[in-house]
This record gives C-alpha cells, sequence and structure tokens, in this order.
C-alpha cells in the first residue's frame, strides 16, 4: 500500500469530493456544478465504491480520468484486502464484487490496493478518516488513516465535534476527510473539512473547490443504501432482486 502522493498544483482549480460510495449520478452532477474541466485536479477523500448503485463506473471514471486521483478508504481496502484473502468482507462489499469475473476482481484488488493513504499538493491534505499526528505525512500507515479494521474505526472529537487528533497535528495547509459524518463541513475556520455529508444514505455529495474555498453540494437521488440493502436480503432469500 502506498501511504502518500505528492501532486505539484494543478492549471487550474482542485475539487475535493466527498464520500460517492458509487453515487455516479450525483457525481456527474456535482462535477457539472462546479464546471469541472481538464485544467481542474480532481481528488476524492476515498470509499469511491459499495453501497450506491454504480461502484464500478464510478472507479473506472477515477482510474481512467487522468487529472482525477483518489485517497484509499476503508471501503477501498477491505473490499480488496478480501479478494486477496486477507481480511474478511461484509454484504456491500460482496454485492459490488458480485459484478465482476475473478480476473476483474484481482485487477481492481491491485489498483485500490495502489492508492495513497495520504495526498498532498501545495494548498491542501487530503486523508480518509485521520492523519497520525506522531508521523510525517510520507510515513502514515494506510490502515490508520482510512480507518479500517476493528477497534480503530471510531475517532474521538471534543465538544464541537471536531477530532481530537486534529488538535495534535501541526499541517499549515487545509485538511479534507471523509469517512464521519461531521456536525458541518467546516470544521475549523480555512483548515479542516469534513466532506462525508451522507450522499449514500440519501443525503447530499459535497465538494470543495480551491484556491477559493467554496462548498457545493447536490441532493443525493434516492436513499441508495437502503436500496442495495434490500436488494442483497432478497438475493440472499433467492428472489430476483
Amino acid at each position: 500500500m502506498n501511504p502518500y502522493l505528492e501532486i505539484p498544483s494543478p492549471r487550474g482549480r482542485t475539487i475535493i469530493v466527498g464520500d460517492v460510495h458509487g453515487c455516479w449520478n450525483e457525481l456527474v452532477e456535482i462535477l457539472d456544478r462546479v464546471g469541472f474541466d481538464d485544467d481542474d485536479l480532481l481528488l476524492c477523500v476515498g470509499d469511491l465504491i459499495n453501497r450506491g448503485p454504480e461502484t464500478w463506473h464510478v472507479a473506472k471514471f477515477f482510474r481512467d480520468t487522468p487529472n482525477a486521483q483518489t485517497a484509499l478508504g476503508n471501503h477501498e481496502l477491505r473490499l480488496a484486502k478480501y479478494v486477496r484473502g486477507e481480511m474478511s468482507a461484509g454484504w456491500s462489499q460482496l454485492q459490488a464484487l458480485a459484478d465482476l469475473s475473478p480476473k476483474k476482481q484481482r485487477r481492481w484488488a491491485d489498483w485500490l490496493l495502489d492508492l495513497p493513504a495520504v495526498i498532498a499538493t501545495p494548498e491542501v491534505v487530503i486523508a480518509h478518516a485521520r492523519l497520525d499526528p506522531d508521523r510525517p505525512l510520507e510515513k502514515q500507515k494506510p490502515v490508520h488513516v482510512c480507518g479500517a479494521g476493528r477497534g480503530t474505526v471510531w475517532i474521538d472529537q471534543d465538544k464541537k465535534g471536531i477530532p481530537q487528533w486534529f488538535h495534535r497535528q501541526d499541517e499549515k495547509r487545509p485538511i479534507c476527510v471523509g469517512h464521519i459524518r461531521y456536525p458541518q463541513v467546516e470544521l475549523v475556520k480555512k483548515r479542516l473539512f469534513a466532506l462525508d455529508t451522507g450522499c449514500v444514505y440519501g443525503k447530499r455529495l459535497t465538494a470543495l473547490v480551491l484556491p477559493k474555498r467554496k462548498i457545493v453540494s447536490v441532493p443525493a437521488e434516492a436513499d441508495h443504501l437502503a436500496n442495495a440493502r434490500a436488494r442483497w436480503i432478497l438475493q440472499q432469500r433467492g428472489k430476483p432482486a
């Protein structure tokens, strides 16, 4: 696994999008809303896949778009590790993998496990769940950063809902995370942005546009998680979805 990726400044803007979870239509809408083009850099905080209706369409877009990149999320890690026989899978990973042949599963697992845990540009730092204040960015542990594994998912917060790890770090650039639906997007003014606004739960997909720090969001088309869970239950009962 790759702990760190440094990207130079784009010619245009940097657009950071929250947890997409296979919500392709909402991703298309928000990119249209911000006017994403070839000069911009598109980044995602991770959890591109699982639960939503079009996991592999979203994944292919980020894999095949030259000016797009995503951080490693816990959903990417768990799915890829399951394919390699190194971790158990939940229903959403199994549902996503059912659309792929074994050969394609292995190819996707290789791509997912090569994703960086931390992405840094001259104007922003991105991680899925958190940073470890005791390690430099280049030496972060991907499993910790993406919030994967039993006993490590919970992230302590102060009374204002700000994660405790943030108070212990000294990064001067704004930091963008996902993974948890915090009380608000701009958790610490100009410094910490929480971009998971629950699109797959039927809430909203949110992006931060730099350098102006403009927050843009679009509504979800449906409660995709509930729909996917219902389909899975029917499939397990042997009924057509």
